[in-house]
């Protein structure tokens, strides 16, 4: 299975980069084609190759009806030279006469066939030398240079934006794939550990239907030494029964059976209960795959903080040291807006201008008045596709606003004096007071 959501896009990128390459070669032989073309040269060899065709088609019937009115002498010529009912012809001067007629006229036919083939031969050539001939004429005329130099400039376009595009998409799959590598490792060793557990269990079944049809042969053998009328038919039973299990009492098979079964279907219920938690296991990774690929494959242009969401550590204010930190990892690649809401003032002592400068080059600070208007302005800030929001809220109240209806919220935890931002793989040590 394919997880990487890049490999598809990235394929069809390609063939379409293919294509146009070709369709850019193709555009390019016309030009050539068009440019070394002698249009006059082209038709006076048309004109002349035409005349020569017409001769020679003419020579050719020409040829073919010689050679028909040979034929048809043959019948005749052949007549005179058989060998008759009467022995006086045999040998005499007139069938000698008539044999070497034959053999001169077969002479004359096997010339006119050498002369039609030669001739059949020449119209041919003619014949495809004209079509080319033609086939470039009409090639030439349908040609435009001036569009097919506007067409040319057009491809060269695509095809340079869509090398661009693919060198970027690779490097994104490449990226992407390094990502998966790891939790794919992982999937498919507990895939394999999965098929392994099957195959025993499988194995433990097919152990208890064996051990079960040994216990109803056994105690067949049982009944039949309890029924047998004499001790030599018992030995004889005895016997058959340590030919077929190595044990000659049927008893003892049984209860040894019996036993087994009970150790084979532990075995069966200890494979089921790992196979359960293999394939719990499985799910996990499977989602941690799908979460890997989907956190992998986001654009992001732009990051919208909601400043006084990381303002606490379990519920007790530690004040902006969270939101600088988080700022200062986030600077290094996004575009990073930080709103708050008007109580950050007085959480913190400060007014907007000294709260500006606590971020000073890392981030754009917006102050609004209420909680409400922090989290409208939040969400209003990230209508943009490539703008996420960080933030533990999950915006309830908003479902219709992009952020929220995309998904693109992003969470943090804020333990022990370090905040984490898992889906964008920080993990940054903050100062908490006290």
């Amino acid at each position: 299975m394919e997880y990487n959501p890049l490999t598809g896009p990235l394929t069809r990128l390609e063939k379409d980069l293919e294509d146009a390459r070709k369709k850019r070669r193709s555009i390019d032989r016309n030009l050539k084609f068009q440019r070394g073309f002698n249009l006059k040269a082209a038709e006076k060899a048309v004109a002349r190759l035409t005349a020569e065709l017409k001769g020679a088609k003419t020579k050719h019937q020409a040829a073919l009806d010689r050679l028909d009115a040979a034929n048809s002498q043959t019948g005749a010529i052949r007549y005179e030279a058989r060998l008759g009912w009467k022995p006086s012809k045999w040998l005499s001067a007139e069938r000698k006469g008539a044999k070497l007629r034959l053999a001169a006229h077969r002479e004359h036919l096997a010339e006119l066939e050498t002369e039609c083939s030669q001739l059949e031969g020449t119209v041919e050539n003619l014949q495809t030398r004209l079509t080319s001939e033609k086939r470039g004429v009409s090639r030439f005329k349908k040609l435009d240079p001036k569009a097919l130099a506007v067409e040319l400039e057009d491809v060269e376009a695509h095809i340079g934006m869509r090398e661009i595009e693919a060198a970027e998409m690779r490097a994104r799959k490449d990226s992407v794939d390094k990502a998966l590598s790891e939790p794919l490792k992982a999937l498919q060793i507990a895939e394999n550990e999965l098929s392994n557990l099957r195959s025993q269990r499988s194995s433990a079944y097919g152990r208890v239907s064996s051990l079960e049809s040994e216990i109803r042969d056994a105690e067949r053998l049982d009944r039949r030494i309890s029924n047998a009328a004499t001790s030599y038919d018992r030995a004889m039973l005895h016997q058959e029964c340590e030919r077929q299990h190595g044990e000659s009492s049927p008893r003892r098979v049984i209860s040894q059976s019996r036993r087994a079964i009970e150790q084979a279907k532990r075995a069966q219920r200890s494979c089921d209960r790992q196979i359960a938690a293999v394939e719990r296991k499985i799910t996990k990774l499977e989602r941690r795959v799908e979460e890997t690929a989907r956190r992998a494959v986001r654009e992001i242009h732009a990051i919208v903080i909601d400043g006084n969401n990381l303002c606490y550590q379990g519920g007790e204010p530690i004040g902006i040291t969270a939101v600088r930190a988080a700022c200062r990892q986030l600077a290094r690649s996004y575009d990073v807006t930080v709103v708050f809401d008007a109580g950050i003032r007085r959480m913190l002592r400060m007014d907007d201008k000294e709260l500006r400068q606590e971020f000073s080059g890392l981030a754009t600070v917006h102050v609004v008045a209420s909680r409400r208007k922090a989290d409208e302005t939040v969400l209003s800030a990230a209508k943009d596709p490539y703008v996420y929001v960080l933030s533990n809220d999950r915006y309830a109240e908003y479902p219709e606003k992009e952020a929220v209806r995309d998904g693109r919220l992003i969470q943090h935890e804020i333990v022990n004096g370090r905040i984490y931002i898992h889906d964008l793989g920080i993990d940054e040590a903050i100062f908490v007071p006290g």
